[in-house]
């Protein structure tokens, strides 16, 4: 993997089934640099605290059906 390609573009939105996509490969000894890098809190702000949000009204939602249906039982 070439460094430059992660760098030549800012970071962007892409579909969640994009990580289901991936294709094994030998383990590098070196890590890119990317990972070094500051991460970015606009991303973080944006995308990830809404996504980790939705999913835990989703999770909270589904566990109180489950505790109703145990009480009703």
């Amino acid at each position: 993997m070439n460094d430059y390609l992660w760098l030549s573009s800012p970071p962007c939105l892409v579909d969640q089934t994009i990580i289901g996509d991936m294709t094994p490969t030998s383990i590098s000894e070196e890590l890119p640099s990317i990972v070094h890098m500051q991460e970015d809190s606009e991303w973080h702000e944006n995308a990830l605290m809404p996504f980790l949000d939705q999913v835990l009204e989703e999770r909270v939602d589904e566990i109180d059906i489950l505790l109703n249906m145990l009480r009703s039982h």
